[in-house]
């Protein structure tokens, strides 16, 4: 087994190497997704679901106020701090006021609500 970082080649296992190294790269996906805390942010503005992308995946929910004005949640995985940080400094750089961020039950996310903050 050859090391080139977060992917492992495996050298002379012949068809036996694709397979461990899809396998390799599951476990490491789950094991992010165990880590991940999951949040809700919203912000002042409209964001176009498009852009889900270039905020990790997140998703992205525009309604209008009753006084005309979007606001947009985004809600999803962030893996640690960092990344979190990293989102609002998107948010930042967009010149978005936000005016939350709340940490969710990932439940919510599955069934679709993304809306319901944990207790």
């Amino acid at each position: 087994m050859i090391s080139t970082g977060s992917e492992y080649f495996y050298v002379g296992l012949g068809g036996k190497a694709a397979q461990l190294n899809k396998k390799f790269l599951q476990i490491q996906t789950e094991r992010q997704n165990l880590m991940s805390k999951y949040y809700q942010i919203i912000v002042e503005g409209k964001i176009d679901p498009g852009w889900s992308d270039w905020f990790n995946g997140m998703t992205i929910i525009s309604r209008m106020e009753a006084e005309g004005e979007y606001i947009t949640t985004l809600s999803g995985a962030a893996i640690d701090q960092v990344a979190l940080r990293g989102l609002l400094s998107r948010l930042w750089d967009l010149n978005l006021t936000v005016r939350s961020v709340s940490p969710i039950n990932p439940e919510a996310l599955k069934n679709g609500l993304g809306q319901h903050p944990l207790p």
